[in-house]
């Protein structure tokens, strides 16, 4: 089967080439904790209870960020994924993305917490 979805793309910006191309070339599956090694994971569990407690534990931590700053981040993030657009072209996006969080309400939620070392709430998450 011939590889689809990018992943000719992805996969080497995600592994490099040496470690995308064996896996393309060949179909070959592997563990967790090869997956780890090679940078396609960033952790692995030997229980399926493992699993469900880091993804609850990741979840929490997202879900206290505020919901604006991760809707851009994820915005930029496909975009990278996308195709390249250069290191300046990021750190231009990234900066006006800085620039654009400070002028939201989120921000002065989020900077009131950290001063009074609380939880910022930021409401409601549609």
């Amino acid at each position: 089967m011939c590889p689809a979805f990018g992943a000719t793309q992805l996969l080497p910006a995600l592994v490099g080439h040496e470690h995308a191309a064996r896996l393309l070339l060949t179909g070959d599956l592997i563990q967790g904790q090869e997956a780890v090694r090679i940078g396609l994971a960033s952790e692995a569990h030997d229980a399926p209870e493992g699993v469900l407690h880091a993804a609850l534990s990741l979840a929490r931590r997202m879900a206290a960020v505020s919901p604006t700053c991760m809707q851009d981040t994820v915005a930029v993030l496909r975009r990278r994924a996308e195709g390249p657009g250069g290191l300046e072209s990021v750190l231009q996006e990234e900066a006006w993305l800085q620039a654009s969080s400070m002028v939201r309400e989120d921000f002065g939620i989020g900077l009131d917490a950290m001063q009074r070392k609380q939880t910022p709430m930021f409401g409601d998450r549609e």
